[in-house]
């Protein structure tokens, strides 16, 4: 498998759970493990089927202007950012949605 079929949505790849081999499937910005019996700690802690939102959906998701969002995460009062590759970061959509649900309306 070269490098591009792992980023093509739909197709599956090895991924390693708790270091035993489990099929999963990458579709869409998601990680759909197939392996259910079996959970680590890093599962635990955020749902296994969670999205990535670019700074776009943030951006449409929450109403702040880019600058806001960065603003608000050198405060330490909005999700962080998670890195993708050298010029891709997204953010977790539970971090972003509970963000959202904290705010008085």
């Amino acid at each position: 498998m070269t490098s591009t079929d792992r980023c093509r949505p739909g197709k599956s790849f090895e991924h390693r759970i708790n270091g035993r081999p489990s099929k999963a499937t990458e579709h869409h910005g998601r990680l759909n493990t197939m392996d259910e019996g079996h959970s680590s700690g890093l599962e635990q802690s955020q749902p296994r089927d969670d999205e990535l939102w670019s700074l776009q959906i943030v951006i449409a998701k929450t109403g702040l202007s880019r600058s806001s969002i960065y603003d608000f995460i050198a405060r330490g009062i909005f999700p962080r950012q998670r890195r993708l590759g050298p010029r891709r970061v997204a953010w977790l959509a539970s971090e972003v949605r509970a963000w959202i649900a904290s705010r008085p309306c």
